[in-house]
């Protein structure tokens, strides 16, 4: 019984992957699509005798006896720029490391900078008090000599006076 349900799934996986045009059985289904629309034979079952193709690769549509030519070329180029691709890829990503550590770096210095000026500022504001203190002494000397003039005035006058 268990030999029945084994071939019964076997089957219907096979005939999920089977062109019902030729019969021919296929691995996956992407394969299967691409047969039914490329294949010479299987296209005239169809009657699409002539029937132009697209291609994967540029998207450029071609009469059947031409597409198999264009396509061994296509592929080959889109190899090639796919692995042009790959490696320009590879380089932007190394450069792309290379700027944000540079990045890190930077913010780094940034931040070290941004604390020594917070610093400084703080420096700059107690020589502020500092001189508006001095500034307040002198006046308050420069008052004190007037009266102390003034005063060794008065004691001229009245040393004269006598």
């Amino acid at each position: 019984m268990e030999d029945i349900k084994n071939i019964e799934n076997i089957d219907s996986k096979t005939s999920q992957n089977q062109c019902e045009f030729c019969l021919k059985e296929f691995c996956n289904k992407a394969t299967l699509i691409r047969h039914r629309k490329t294949t010479k034979s299987c296209l005239e079952r169809q009657g699409k005798s002539d029937v132009a193709i697209e291609c994967i690769n540029c998207k450029k549509t071609f009469a059947m006896q031409y597409y198999k030519q264009h396509q061994s070329k296509c592929d080959t180029i889109f190899e090639k720029t796919k692995t042009e691709q790959k490696q320009e890829l590879e380089k932007l990503n190394k450069q792309n490391e290379k700027l944000k550590n540079e990045l890190s770096k930077l913010k780094s210095e940034l931040l070290s900078s941004n604390n020594k000026i917070i610093k400084l500022t703080q420096e700059l504001e107690v020589l502020k008090n500092e001189v508006s203190q001095y500034k307040n002494n002198i006046n308050s000397l420069e008052k004190d000599n007037e009266k102390l003039k003034y005063a060794n005035e008065l004691l001229e006058k009245q040393n004269e006076k006598l």
